[in-house]
């Protein structure tokens, strides 16, 4: 797990960040947990695409299942 103590990235700003996420996702430790993750725009918007088609998914999945049968589909 890559890791940044939120003091660190208070006292170094954004830069402390940037080294981190070269290597991939920082989770960011405060009170000795990971509190946060700061990850790459990139990494980011995979996660949304992924949860957005996983969420369409059980849409049609059940939209389907609702379906009388012998209902003819277009």
């Amino acid at each position: 797990m890559n890791t940044i103590p939120a003091q660190e990235l208070k006292r170094r700003g954004l830069a402390a960040g940037d080294e981190g996420i070269a290597k991939g996702d920082v989770h960011v430790i405060r009170n000795n947990q990971p509190h946060y993750v700061v990850l790459s725009e990139e990494h980011y918007q995979q996660l949304v695409a992924e949860a957005q088609e996983a969420y369409l998914a059980r849409v049609r999945s059940s939209l389907e299942m609702s379906r009388p049968a012998g209902c003819i589909s277009s």
